[in-house]
């Protein structure tokens, strides 16, 4: 949100989508023109205006949540994880109003104007997770031979290294970026957008990339030591397992550990987990064959959307698409969330290889190998 201050007329003016105007001591707020009585006034306290949280979060369309226990409010405003689909398949696509970004496999990122269809280079050097906010272009770029967090000036195309911490892949909420250490994956970080400070949040789960996710204040792992798949506060706090993690060769026989029989975090919405299994196998005397299953957000035993394991996966407010293998030929095909049918959208060619599923709107954009290309 932008902020101005009108010292005169001791008026505080924000502005994310909705309009807010409010004066130091006055109960009357402008939301968009229209009169609003809050609950408390804005105060003045040592040379700074304190303004109700609760009432400009929920006027910007935020949601508040307050936490006894830490004595934390949580403002969740999620609007930027738009693409989080897209960056689970690896984000060398996104898009803003005007441009589609393109990582190419030489690593330059191209941009594709929407209008007259012109391509222009923006960047070298460029690997993966794009997140195109605001200005700038947040992504993983190659520096001095080693992979980190950077951000491309939209109009200037200026190059900025966000953090020196070695990454394999980044995931950008708002005005945080989320990372572990490519030389320790067990570690999440978080570092401010502008690089000015680091967080370390959660440690002791598999943070390698695409195996976690950020949701309305929420992070989404495996936890190493729990073996399960847990959630937990943005700032670390509240841990809470969803689910097991690993399945069983026999009725509650002993989990071994082997990413041969686990689940694997694939996607998240408002109310589910979706995740994926390769082998079948047992939690108590549950059997769980491979597939596709999800999880409700808050936690629960999986529910399977289908028995097809995915080569890649994406999804919109209503399918699942999914890249999957049918008599020694692949097809894209989509499945509703609660589980239907598939059904067929297009056959690969014999030999094609696929790769990534992309959403832009109501447009699919899916990748594959063909030959070397």
């Amino acid at each position: 949100a932008t902020v101005e201050w009108d010292n005169d007329k001791k008026i505080v003016t924000i502005e994310k989508g909705n309009k807010i105007h409010v004066q130091l001591d006055n109960p009357k707020a402008l939301v968009d023109g229209k009169t609003i009585i809050m609950d408390v006034p804005p105060a003045g306290i040592n040379g700074r205006i304190l303004v109700p949280i609760r009432f400009i979060s929920e006027a910007l369309n935020a949601e508040v949540e307050w936490v006894n226990s830490t004595k934390t409010v949580f403002i969740k405003s999620d609007y930027k994880n738009a693409d989080s689909g897209n960056i689970q398949n690896w984000g060398k696509f996104s898009s803003d109003e005007s441009w589609n970004y393109y990582i190419m496999k030489d690593n330059v990122l191209l941009r594709e104007n929407k209008k007259s269809k012109k391509l222009e280079k923006v960047a070298d050097n460029i690997v993966c997770d794009l997140h195109v906010n605001d200005d700038w272009i947040y992504c993983v770029g190659i520096d001095k031979g080693v992979k980190k967090a950077v951000r491309i000036n939209k109009t200037t195309k200026v190059k900025e290294i966000i953090s020196d911490i070695p990454v394999n892949s980044i995931l950008v909420i708002n005005d945080w970026v989320y990372y572990s250490s490519s030389e320790n994956e067990t570690i999440l970080y978080r570092t401010k957008t502008d690089g000015s400070v680091t967080e370390k949040i959660l440690e002791n789960g598999n943070f390698s990339p695409k195996s976690w996710l950020v949701q309305d204040g929420w992070i989404y792992y495996q936890n190493l030591p729990g073996k399960n798949i847990s959630r937990a506060r943005i700032d670390g706090s509240e841990k809470a397992e969803l689910t097991k993690l690993f399945v069983s060769s026999v009725s509650s026989g002993n989990i071994q550990s082997s990413d041969d029989n686990r689940f694997e975090i694939k996607l998240i919405d408002n109310e589910y987990i979706y995740l994926s299994l390769n082998n079948s196998g047992y939690i108590g005397n549950t059997f769980y064959s491979p597939g596709i299953y999800r999880v409700p957000v808050n936690g629960g035993n999986p529910d399977i959307i289908t028995e097809k394991v995915p080569v890649s996966i994406n999804m919109d407010d209503q399918w699942l698409y999914m890249a999957v293998k049918n008599n020694d030929k692949y097809r894209l095909v989509k499945a509703g969330k609660s589980g239907s049918e598939l059904i067929t959208i297009n056959e690969y060619k014999q030999n094609d290889i696929p790769k990534n599923i992309y959403i832009n709107n109501s447009t699919l954009i899916y990748t594959l190998l063909r030959g070397t290309d």
